[in-house]
Formats: structure tokens, C-alpha cells, sequence
């Protein structure tokens, strides 16, 4: 999997049509949701707490 492709595709979706697609669907866009899961590995790998290891703190 290449997350920069994901991004560069993502930045391809006009953003009339991008704000439509949001309004309607169930789930955000495929491309959304592997640029978080990047955003998440970079702040596990950086040291960050994980959401789990939050969870079981509470």
C-alpha cells in the first residue's frame, strides 16, 4: 500500500463533488481513512500512548 498514492488521489476529487460525497455517505472516503491510519502509525512510531493502552488506563 503507497499512502502518498492514496493522497495524490484523494487531492484529485473535485471539491463540489468531495463535499457531496461526504454529505451523503455512510463512511468517510477510503483515501480519508488510510491518510488517519498514517497520521496514527506516525504517532505510535513517534511514542505517542495508544488509543487501546488509553482505554485500559481508564
Amino acid at each position: 500500500m503507497n499512502p502518498t498514492a492514496f493522497g495524490a488521489q484523494d487531492a484529485m476529487v473535485p471539491p463540489v463533488a468531495g463535499f457531496f460525497v461526504k454529505l451523503f455517505a455512510s463512511h468517510p472516503r477510503h483515501t480519508r481513512r488510510v491518510e488517519a491510519v498514517g497520521q496514527w502509525l506516525g504517532q505510535a512510531q513517534a511514542g505517542a500512548v495508544s488509543p487501546a493502552a488509553e482505554q485500559q488506563a481508564a
